[in-house]
């Protein structure tokens, strides 16, 4: 029998063990490596370079529970650069592969941020713009809901003075709030409530830290500082 026909024996044995070696443990012991890559990734702050890693072994790791803690990681990655929609979209692939636990718990708390509960923004490692103004008008507003047809929160802030357009005319919603910019809206707010010379007393550090540092803030950060920026307010009667 001629070795190149494309029926050979041999041919079929090198197909058969191409398969094989495919689907043999080595692959998913080259998934986890590749997961542990991209963890690291996260962990050293590099959100970007873990999602994009994690997205391809996601999609191409031969077991459920490495494509659970990919989408796990994944879902985080999404939170720390801000994107809440795709976080949930991840986490929930996450709940389809048999995640009983942190997926379930991260979807859970973002689902309620959508629906109005500023607690969300506890677990985000940068806050937006946005998010910013959603969080402090149901902090600091009068209790009610937000209308649906209404203005967004955003154009709320900005009509009480708490949030000006940037240079550009722009409000930049999804632009993540620094400790100087946090500082200045806390010192808008409390003027408002003829409470200017009190921010260096809600937000730790006072001007001179915000100002020398460039990080953006966290969710839990930026929680904490509207809680006391009420406390401050509710004590003085504003």
């Amino acid at each position: 029998m001629n070795p190149g026909h494309r029926n050979s024996p041999v041919r079929w044995i090198i197909v058969l063990a191409a398969v094989a070696l495919a689907c043999s443990p080595s692959a998913s012991v080259d998934k986890r490596s590749d997961l542990d890559r991209a963890v690291a990734l996260y962990v050293t702050g590099d959100y970007r370079g873990a999602v994009d890693r994690l997205q391809n072994i996601a999609r191409s790791a031969p077991d459920d529970a490495t494509r659970r803690e990919a989408y796990t990681y994944l879902g985080r990655s999404y939170i720390a650069l801000g994107d809440t929609q795709a976080a949930i979209d991840a986490f929930s692939l996450g709940v389809e592969y048999g995640d009983r636990g942190p997926c379930v718990e991260y979807l859970e708390v973002l689902k309620r941020y959508q629906e109005g509960s500023p607690e969300g923004l506890h677990i985000l490692a940068t806050i937006t713009r946005g998010e910013l103004a959603g969080a402090a008008v149901r902090v600091l507003g009068d209790g009610r809901p937000l209308d649906p047809g209404g203005p967004t929160p955003i154009e709320l802030a900005e009509k009480r003075g708490w949030f000006p357009a940037l240079p550009d005319g722009g409000v930049h919603a999804d632009a993540p709030v620094t400790r100087a910019a946090l500082y200045a809206f806390v010192g808008r707010v409390l003027a408002g409530a003829g409470l200017p010379e009190r921010a260096d007393q809600v937000m730790p550090g006072g001007y001179r830290r915000a100002m020398n540092d460039p990080e953006p803030v966290s969710g839990s950060d930026a929680m904490a500082v509207l809680e006391r920026v009420r406390a401050l307010k509710e004590k003085n009667g504003r």
